[in-house]
C-alpha cells in the first residue's frame, strides 16, 4: 500500500477519465455525463431494474463485517472518496441551469419508465408516447420496441477497478499478503472519530401538509416514528381515511387536557388560523409537492376513479379531460384530480376558478413566509437533509424506507402528450405552486454550506444500508436481527432492530390506530 504511488495514480486516473460516475449521485452523474457527451437527453434516460433477489439468511453484514471490509479494501475506499470529491467539484462548477435539467431529467425518466412498465405489463405493442422538446432534447416518440430494449439493460460496467491499480503499483503476491495481514490485524480506526456537531434542542413541534401521492406517506412515517419514540402528542384523525377537512375536534381527537398537539402529519387542508389554534407558536411548518402531471398520473392509477373509467373509448383519461367542463362538478372534481396540491395548501375554490394572478402571487408569497420548507418529490433526499437541518434532528430520525406499492394496472389508463396538455390547462395553479417552490428549494440548496453534499452522500448510503437490513430481516422473519451504525458529524451511534424495521414499513392507518390506542385523549372543545 505505497501511498506515494497511490497518490500518483489517482491524479493520473483523474486526468485520463472525463468523468467517473458515483452510484450515490447517479442522476447528477448522468446529467453531467450527458453534457460531456453532448447527447440529446433522451439517450441517457434509463429504467430502474426490479431485481428479485433470493436471500440467504446466513449472509449478514453487520458493523464488524463493515470494519473488516474497510481494512481489507482500503484502496477502494480511497478511490471512492477521491472521485466523490471530484464529482462534487464538477457539480459546484455547473452553470445555473444544471438543477433545472436535473429536475427535468428526473420527471422525464419517471414518465418514460411508467409508460414502459405499463405497456410491457399489458403487452400493448401498439403503445407509444410523445415527449415534447426542451432545452436538452428534441421532441421524441417512445414505443413498445424502445421499452423492450430498456428492460434488457443489464446495468453499469465499472470504469475503474482495484485490479488496474494493483497492476500499476505492481505488488508481488507475498508483498500484498504481508500488507493485507498487517492491515487486518492493526488497531482499527473508527468512522466515529468524525466529531458529532449537533448542538441545541431538536424541534418537537411540527405541522406537515400531507399531500397524497407525493411521497407524503414516506415523510409522514418519519414523523410518526420520531413522535412515537419521544412520546409526543399527535393530531390523530377520527375517520378511517387518515385525515379531515380541518384541524379541529370535529375531524381529530382532541389533545389531552391543557395540552396542544405537538405534531400534525395526517391529511388536512392547510388553514393557518386552525393550525395556530391547535399547535404551539414555535411549530415548524413543512409541506411537499410533486411535478403536477406525474402527480395526476399517480392519483388516477391509485384511485381508479369510476368517473374516468366510465368514459367511452380506448382512452378514458383523454376523453374525461376533453369533456371536463361538461362532466366536472366544480368543487368535488377539483378536490380529487385538478389542482389537488393547491387545495391542500389552502387555495380557495374562488381563487382556483377565477385564476386571479395578482391574488395567486400574493398567496404564494404568504405561503413562502409561513412555511419553513416545502419538500420536492423529485429532490426527496436533498429535501429531507434540508429538513433535518431545520429540525436540528439526529440523522437517524429522518432515515426512511421505500414502500413497495403493488399497483394494479389498467391498460385503458393512458397518459400521452394530449392528456398532459389538457391537464396543464385545467391545473394551472398546481403548476404555479410547484414551479414557485421548486425554485425556492433550489435557492435553499445553493445557500447550504460545503458539507451539505457530504451529508447527502452519507444519508443516502446510510438509508440504503438501513433499508436493506430491514427488508432482509423482515423477509426472513428474523426478530433477533440488529445492526449497529457508527456515529458521524450528523448522528450519534445507534442500533436498529427488527422492531424498528416493523415501524419503518407499517401501513400509515395501522400506525395511526396504534397511536390512538396509546395516546390519552382530552375532551372536545
Amino acid at each position: 500500500m505505497d501511498q506515494i504511488l497511490i497518490q500518483k495514480y489517482l491524479p493520473k486516473l483523474d486526468e485520463e477519465m472525463d468523468i467517473v460516475l458515483v452510484f450515490e449521485y447517479l442522476e447528477e452523474s448522468i446529467v453531467l455525463m450527458r453534457r460531456i457527451l453532448n447527447w440529446d437527453l433522451r439517450y441517457v434516460l434509463h429504467g430502474k431494474l426490479r431485481v428479485n433477489k433470493v436471500e440467504d439468511n446466513r449472509l449478514k453484514f453487520g458493523t464488524n463485517v463493515e470494519k473488516l471490509h474497510k481494512s481489507c479494501c482500503q484502496l477502494d475506499y480511497q478511490l471512492y472518496e477521491f472521485f466523490v470529491q471530484k464529482l462534487k467539484e464538477k457539480l459546484k462548477d455547473q452553470p445555473p441551469d444544471f438543477y433545472d435539467e436535473l429536475a427535468y431529467f428526473r420527471r422525464t425518466r419517471m414518465k418514460y419508465e411508467d409508460f414502459c412498465l405499463s405497456s410491457i405489463s399489458n403487452d400493448d405493442n401498439n403503445a407509444s408516447i410523445t415527449f415534447e422538446g426542451s432545452a436538452w432534447n428534441r421532441p421524441f416518440v417512445i414505443t413498445w420496441e424502445h421499452c423492450k430494449k430498456l428492460s434488457l439493460l443489464l446495468g453499469f460496467c465499472a470504469l475503474v477497478t482495484t485490479y488496474s491499480i494493483r497492476r500499476y503499483i505492481n505488488f508481488t503476491v507475498d508483498e500484498e499478503k504481508t500488507i493485507r495481514e498487517h492491515i487486518l490485524y492493526r488497531k482499527e480506526e473508527s468512522w466515529s472519530q468524525i466529531k458529532y456537531n449537533l448542538t441545541g434542542n431538536p424541534v418537537n413541534h411540527i405541522a406537515f401538509i400531507k399531500v397524497p401521492k407525493a411521497a407524503s406517506t414516506t415523510v409522514q412515517n418519519i414523523f410518526l416514528r420520531y413522535g412515537d419514540e419521544t412520546n409526543l402528542i399527535f393530531a390523530l384523525p377520527r375517520g378511517r381515511f387518515g385525515g379531515g377537512d380541518k384541524l379541529t375536534s370535529q375531524f381529530f381527537f382532541p389533545p389531552p387536557k391543557n395540552r396542544r398537539y405537538d405534531i400534525s402529519c395526517a391529511h388536512v387542508i392547510y388553514n393557518r388560523a386552525d393550525f395556530s389554534r391547535a399547535l404551539p407558536t414555535d411549530t415548524k411548518y413543512i409541506g411537499i409537492v410533486r411535478e403536477p402531471f406525474s402527480h395526476f398520473r399517480s392519483m388516477i392509477r391509485f384511485v381508479h376513479p369510476k368517473s374516468v373509467l366510465d368514459m367511452p373509448g380506448e382512452n378514458p383519461v383523454l376523453e374525461y379531460l376533453s369533456r371536463f367542463d361538461k362532466y366536472r362538478n366544480k368543487t368535488s372534481i377539483s378536490d380529487i384530480f385538478c389542482n389537488k396540491m393547491a387545495r391542500y395548501f389552502g387555495f380557495t375554490d374562488d381563487l382556483i376558478l377565477k385564476m386571479d394572478q395578482p391574488q395567486i402571487r400574493k398567496y404564494l408569497l404568504k405561503l413562502d413566509e409561513e412555511m419553513d420548507i416545502i419538500l420536492l418529490f423529485e429532490y426527496l433526499d436533498e429535501s429531507i437533509v434540508l429538513m433535518r437541518r431545520i429540525l436540528n434532528w439526529d440523522l437517524r430520525h429522518v432515515l426512511y424506507g421505500k414502500l413497495r406499492v403493488n399497483k394494479v394496472e389498467d391498460n385503458r389508463l393512458k397518459f400521452g402528450t394530449d392528456v398532459e396538455k389538457l391537464h396543464k390547462s385545467y391545473s394551472q395553479l398546481d403548476y404555479q405552486l410547484y414551479d414557485f417552490f421548486a425554485q425556492k428549494l433550489k435557492e435553499k440548496i445553493k445557500d447550504q454550506p460545503p458539507d451539505f453534499y457530504d451529508e447527502l452522500a452519507y444519508f443516502r448510503k446510510t438509508r440504503m444500508k438501513y433499508d436493506n437490513f430491514c427488508l432482509f430481516s423482515i423477509s426472513n422473519d428474523d426478530n433477533n436481527a440488529s445492526i449497529t451504525f457508527e456515529g458521524s458529524a450528523w448522528n450519534r451511534p445507534f442500533v436498529i432492530t427488527w422492531e424498528h424495521c416493523k415501524k419503518l414499513y407499517i401501513h400509515c392507518v395501522t400506525f395511526l390506530d396504534m397511536l390512538i390506542e396509546k395516546q390519552p385523549v382530552g375532551s372536545p372543545e
